[in-house]
């Protein structure tokens, strides 16, 4: 299991699939991220709802943070 570096699951399910969803993510190209992390970082930033602000950080943190970490991390080894 690959472990995350910015966004850290709390459940035993979270700690088992989100890493999946990180590696699977960092096959993308950043530009077919940016359709879902952008309106997550509008809402983390702008929403009055503090579940919805945390949800959408942890997607941002997730995708744009991890999944991007793990695909540099790639390329920079071949």
């Amino acid at each position: 299991m690959r472990q995350l570096t910015y966004y850290t699951p709390r459940t035993q399910l979270a700690r088992v699939s989100l890493p999946l969803v990180a590696v699977a993510a960092s096959y993308l190209p950043p530009r077919a991220l940016r359709p879902i992390v952008k309106p997550c970082a509008r809402w983390a930033n702008q929403s009055r709802r503090p579940r919805l602000r945390r949800h959408a950080d942890r997607t941002v943190y997730l995708l744009a943070g991890d999944a991007i970490s793990i695909r540099v991390r790639r390329q920079r080894r071949r």
